[in-house]
């Protein structure tokens, strides 16, 4: 039962100093996360360019038509 008691206290104590400690900024996957959004917004601008031209040529087209 004392080994029981022991192990809970060393817990608890290990616990509390986790608490307690400073945390630390985690930045890992933030540059990542950059790179993904970046490529998000070049996807997308790219695709809008893309619909804009077709839009545009199709136009042309049905003129002559």
């Amino acid at each position: 039962m004392r080994f029981v008691i022991a192990h809970l206290h060393i817990l608890g104590i290990q616990l509390h100093a986790r608490l307690k400690a400073k945390p630390m900024h985690d930045e890992r996957g933030s540059v990542t996360a950059e790179v993904v959004l970046w490529a998000l917004a070049v996807i997308t601008l790219v695709g809008i360019v893309v619909a804009a031209l077709t839009g545009y040529i199709n136009a042309q087209v049905a003129k002559l038509g």
